[in-house]
Parts: C-alpha cells; sequence; structure tokens
C-alpha cells in the first residue's frame, strides 16, 4: 500500500463558478471583462489550493508482472495473485472477529505458498485444486457471507447460512495449513535427499568428520 495525494475539487468549482456568476453580473463583450474574469478565477483557484490541503488515500500497489520464463507457470501464478487479491478486498469488509482471523490465517498461508510454487513450477500438481476450485469457491462464499451480513433482515434462513459458512471457513483454514505443509514436506524430503547424497559422497572421498583423513593423527 502507498499513499496518494488527492487534490480537492473545490477551487476547479470555484474557478467555473467565478466565472458563470461575473457573466451573470457583469457584461462580457469587453477585453477588459475578461481580464478580471480570469485574474478573479485564477486567484480563487490557487487561494483555496493552498487552503485545502490535498486528501490522503491509501492505493494498493500493482504487483510486479511474473516472469519466470515459463509462460504456463507464469498464468498459474498471475491466477493464483488474482484470487488472493480479491479474497484481501473482501476481508475488508468482515466485521466479525472470528471470521476475520480465519480470513487473515487463509491468506498467510496462500502467501507462502505462493513463494513456494513461484519457485518451483512442478509443486502446483500438489495443490491443483486449491487454484481450480477451493479459492474462487471461498471467495464465492466470503461474497455470500458479506451480502448475508448486510442483508437488514437477518431472518432465521440468512442466520444459518452465515453459521455455516463460518463453518466452512474453519474447514478452509485447515485446508490452506494442509496444503501448505504439503508443499514444505515436499520440500524437506528434496533436501533430505540432496543431504543424504552429499554424505555419501563425503564418505566416498574420505572427508569429513572420522572418515576425513586430514583428521587423523
Amino acid at each position: 500500500m502507498r499513499e496518494v495525494k488527492v487534490p480537492s475539487v473545490i477551487p476547479i468549482y470555484a474557478l467555473g463558478g467565478i466565472w458563470l456568476v461575473y457573466a451573470l453580473l457583469f457584461p462580457m463583450y469587453r477585453w477588459a471583462d475578461f481580464l478580471i474574469a480570469t485574474l478573479l478565477s485564477v486567484g480563487a483557484y490557487f487561494v483555496l489550493s493552498r487552503l485545502i490541503p490535498p486528501k490522503v488515500e491509501l492505493v494498493e500497489d500493482k504487483p510486479a508482472p511474473i516472469r519466470t520464463g515459463n509462460a504456463a507457470h507464469d498464468e498459474q501464478l498471475q491466477q493464483w495473485q488474482a484470487y488472493r487479491r480479491e479474497l484481501a478486498a473482501l476481508r475488508k469488509q468482515i466485521s466479525d472477529a472470528g471470521v476475520g482471523a480465519k480470513l487473515d490465517s487463509i491468506l498467510t498461508s496462500s502467501d507462502q505458498m505462493f513463494e513456494l510454487l513461484k519457485a518451483d513450477a512442478g509443486k502446483f500438481h500438489l495443490v491443483r485444486t486449491f487454484s481450480t476450485y477451493y479459492f474462487p469457491t471461498t471467495i464465492s462464499l466470503i461474497k455470500r457471507y458479506v451480502d448475508y451480513g448486510d442483508n437488514p433482515s437477518q431472518g432465521s434462513n440468512v442466520t444459518t447460512a452465515m453459521r455455516k459458512i463460518e463453518t466452512a471457513v474453519d474447514t478452509i483454514e485447515k485446508a490452506f495449513h494442509d496444503a501448505l505443509d504439503r508443499l514444505y514436506r515436499d520440500e524437506t524430503l528434496q533436501t533430505e535427499v540432496e543431504i543424504e547424497v552429499m554424505e555419501q559422497m563425503l564418505r566416498k572421498d574420505g572427508l569429513g568428520g572420522a572418515n576425513d583423513p586430514f583428521m587423523k593423527k
């Protein structure tokens, strides 16, 4: 997020308003009238611009383009980012602390999953259903939850539906956490294999620990 200063529109309205009022009160067939109206409107514009500070708004930065060298991989990652942004926008509309905390947890897990998927396109097969089903379905449910929350009547049917979605969010949070753990488990297995191969090479070359000939006295 970054701060953007948005100038007030009041000075612009004042500029046009002065021209309109002046034209109603004085004849506009003399060059002096045009000069006076111009000076008054420009003066009002600059005075009001100084008196009325610009409004500061928070604007979400556009994500940098993803270029991994693999077009299909880039498309998968961009779709993941799009789902993430949409869910984050919905999260801001949730007032319930419990549901909000669950969504924050889901977003955190999705961010960590994204970094792992970005580093290795081969990992997508482990969580393919998240980008094709779980993520979009979660967004659909949260949209309904927001709509139900804005419903002024909130009858028994609406209340029951909201409770069911809250229960579903618990399950979804655990699913994202388990999927993240699956990605890390795959990575840790690869790490263990690399360490085992390295240790075998060290033993073969007589290096490291007790097998290192340079360590023998």
